[in-house]
């Protein structure tokens, strides 16, 4: 189980990211780049700094709330990132090599993101980040569900 891996090895930080509800490329990058910000550390303190130190074409939009374990979020100008969105895709491989680290992201409901206005490109962009990074291992996986009407 996901929750094994990193009890037994420190050096192993696990993401679970459900895109069921995921209904755009920005929301999706977004999601992600917060989701991994997060699970890089557990003291909100670094995902601040971590917000800051590792994206150099993007300016995030860092926020917390009331609990910030909780109510961290992240936001980018919309333009920007779609100019820029490979620096989100590559965030894992960055922060990785940076802290020594090895990152497992999963991927729910992976064919959610099919629904996205162009996403052959999207995929294509996704997939030739992905395919390069040594430090993070990609487990995408979702159920099709067909009707008969």
């Amino acid at each position: 189980m996901i929750s094994d891996i990193k009890k037994k090895n420190k050096s192993k930080k696990t993401v679970i990211i459900d895109l069921f509800s995921v209904s755009s490329e920005e929301e999706f990058l977004e999601l992600f780049a917060r989701e991994v910000i997060k699970a890089s550390s557990s003291k909100w303190q670094e995902w601040m700094s971590s917000g800051k130190d590792f994206f150099k074409k993007l300016i995030p939009t860092l926020s917390l709330g009331i609990d910030p374990t909780a109510d961290f979020k992240l936001s980018f100008d919309w333009r920007e990132l779609k100019k820029h969105s490979d620096e989100i895709l590559n965030l894992p491989e960055t922060i990785a090599k940076k802290k020594g680290i090895q990152f497992i992201i999963c991927l729910d409901e992976f064919q959610n993101l099919a629904t996205f206005n162009d996403f052959i490109n999207f995929e294509k962009k996704t997939r030739s980040c992905w395919q390069r990074q040594k430090s993070v291992t990609y487990c995408l996986y979702g159920k099709q569900e067909t009707y008969d009407g």
